[in-house]
């Protein structure tokens, strides 16, 4: 748990941004994870040869998602304990590339509006 100071002056706007960025790093991550069973998948039912273009272009955007969503959780967990500011803005800026963009976007503005409430 964390240790909040009376009289402090600790906003819920970290909390916020840390939990969309966690739900949309793992919906990010869910979609790579599918993703990359299509791409093995296809390639065992169709032969590698003949599917070598799109299983390249799966096997890039699962990569994409994956470590865009694995950073978003990370972030977001940055986020929601108030500690390492830039950890915390790369999980929501890398939470744009998970598809989920609108709460992104949010998520980046309110880790930017709360930059002062991080522990350094």
């Amino acid at each position: 748990m964390q240790n909040i100071e009376p009289g402090s002056k600790k906003s819920s706007l970290p909390l916020a941004a840390g939990i969309i960025s966690i739900v949309a790093g793992s919906i990010g991550g869910l979609v790579g994870v599918v993703l990359l069973a299509l791409a093995i998948g296809g390639g065992l039912s169709q032969g590698w040869h003949d599917a070598l273009m799109p299983l390249g272009i799966y096997f890039f955007f699962s990569a994409w998602l994956l470590i865009s969503g694995t950073l978003a959780i990370t972030g977001g967990r940055a986020a929601i304990n108030h500690r390492n500011w830039a950890l915390a803005m790369s999980g929501a800026v890398a939470s744009l590339f998970t598809g989920l963009t609108l709460p992104a976007i949010i998520a980046v503005i309110f880790v930017a509006i709360s930059k002062k409430e991080f522990v350094k």
